[in-house]
């Protein structure tokens, strides 16, 4: 509804010189339509993607508030890259007066030999400039539901699908290697009029769990046979664990098992090794939490079990036999 973020080819105008100060093998077509398309578009901040996204929200809530129900779902690109916010937000967190490259949306690889030191520290503040950006528009958005009257008889939740890498295991990007916890362990927030304000539960919970406890809050059926688990128990204080272990991965790449204290990052036997960052991994949260020692072929008894678990998670959602021979997970 609101065009122009990243690839998407919304200005196609072949004369429109881009302007993104960068080496030239940085200047691909994964960047180029979104330099295109903000080139004329950003006069001030509102002209930004978040500010437009969450200003449409505003003016939509604005004129459906007197409805007796309604359901209203924000999808805001932001912050992922590109991360140019205006350049204010930038230099809260960095020189004002860096006059390097531009990495806006840096690739997907190991930071060393890639970026310097100073180079790096820009990236790591264009990231903290978007999202600081982000939270400011969020933040008018809920001044806006507070000020029509709608924060005593109206549920939010705030969830995103991933997380990326900006330093973490020496990276940036989210492909690359496991999904380490920067990357798969995402905030799910929840406010409820009348239940739980400001607690926090110590729950395994997965985006899936979004659809049934909205329907649940608004008292409709919850239909048989589906994956998610409502919150709307826990939030009323009840003594229920949602789930004994978490699943998450990517075709064709890992899959993955958490129980809350370990996590098994498990590889197609047949994946080729890149640099050694696809090799099957097990972590100990509490005492590693930044995944540093994997202990995969130390403690073979911890790595059986969760590859147990792994495969009857797998078995309970119906995968078919066929992926659990190729994890070689039947033996």
């Amino acid at each position: 509804m609101i065009r122009g973020q990243e690839r998407d080819n919304w200005i196609t105008d072949v004369d429109i010189e881009i302007d993104y100060p960068a080496p030239e093998y940085e200047k691909t077509e994964r960047i180029k339509p979104h330099l295109r398309n903000v080139k004329f578009l950003r006069k001030d901040e509102k002209d930004w993607f978040a500010p437009q996204v969450f200003s449409r929200a505003i003016r939509w809530v604005q004129h459906n508030a007197s409805h007796k129900n309604f359901f209203l779902m924000i999808d805001s690109f932001d912050p992922h890259e590109p991360w140019d916010p205006p350049r204010y937000y930038t230099n809260l967190y960095d020189d004002p007066n860096y006059d390097g490259y531009e990495y806006v949306a840096p690739s997907y690889r190991p930071i060393e030999g890639y970026l310097s030191e100073t180079e790096f520290k820009h990236v790591q503040a264009m990231y903290a400039g978007e999202i600081t950006m982000v939270d400011r528009w969020i933040g008018f958005f809920l001044e806006q539901v507070e000020a029509i009257g709608l924060m005593d008889k109206t549920m939010i939740i705030i969830t995103t699908d991933h997380g990326t890498y900006n330093g973490d295991h020496g990276q940036v990007g989210k492909l690359q290697t496991h999904m380490y916890q920067g990357i798969s362990h995402i905030p799910m927030i929840v406010w409820h009029p009348n239940l739980a304000n400001g607690e926090r539960f110590n729950q395994l919970v997965q985006p899936i769990d979004i659809f049934p406890t909205v329907l649940e809050a608004v008292g409709l059926k919850i239909p048989e046979g589906i994956h998610g688990k409502s919150l709307i128990p826990v939030l009323e204080g009840k003594d229920e664990k949602l789930r004994d272990a978490a699943i998450f991965g990517r075709f064709n790449y890992s899959y993955n098992v958490t129980d809350g204290e370990y996590v098994l990052y498990h590889w197609l036997p047949y994946t080729p090794p890149a640099d050694g960052m696809n090799k099957t991994a097990l972590f100990h949260l509490p005492s590693d939490p930044k995944e540093e020692n994997n202990i995969a072929e130390s403690d073979n008894q911890t790595l059986l079990r969760m590859r147990r678990l792994l495969k009857r998670k797998l078995e309970d959602i119906h995968a078919p036999r066929e992926l659990l021979n190729r994890l070689d997970l039947n033996n």
